[in-house]
């Protein structure tokens, strides 16, 4: 039997068409199940029901929140690195 991919919006038979690029694939990810926020809303007070991830995007924006695993880490300044020869020397100096 024949399988057929998509390209370029034409049905193409699978083994004699071209691979697609990396990064032209869809990913379909589905609509998170609603749930009660944790947390009040600082507009209202009250613990909302969110029920999208539009919604829960907002929520965290708007108060603030950082959501743990998507934060971006601050770029730590570079260390200082001796010499092995002055590591060894100052590890000499320290047993005497």
């Amino acid at each position: 039997m024949t399988t057929y991919v998509m390209r370029n919006g034409e049905l193409v038979d699978k083994d004699l068409a071209e691979p697609l690029e990396v990064g032209s694939r869809i990913q379909i990810i589905r609509e998170i199940e609603p749930y009660k926020a944790v947390a009040a809303d600082v507009a209202t007070g009250r613990a909302p029901i969110i029920k999208s991830r539009a919604d829960h995007r907002e929520f965290i924006k708007r108060n603030g929140y950082i959501e743990v695993g998507s934060e971006k880490p601050k770029p730590r300044a570079p260390i200082e690195m001796s010499s092995p020869r002055e590591i060894l020397k100052a590890q000499l100096e320290r047993l005497r």
